[in-house]
């Protein structure tokens, strides 16, 4: 968390700090030009991916997918 200011509570995201420093990170590379993307990874702790091989793991992927919009809110 940031500092209050104003009496209001900040934060940053990691990434972000990742993104402001990166060239001091990155100092011992040579570049003209740096540039960075920010990509979301979730796991689906239901999504079995097992050693069946007659479904291809896309399939499986869209399944589960498919489920989480019939779920609970």
């Amino acid at each position: 968390m940031l500092p209050e200011k104003d009496g209001g509570k900040y934060i940053i995201f990691l990434d972000d700090v990742i993104r402001f420093g990166m060239k001091e990170l990155f100092f011992i590379f040579p570049f003209d030009d740096m540039q960075a993307y920010t990509i979301k990874l979730t796991k689906d702790a239901e999504l079995d991916i097992g050693d069946d091989i007659s479904e291809s793991y896309i399939d499986k992927l869209s399944k589960s997918l498919q489920q989480r919009k019939k779920g609970l809110l």
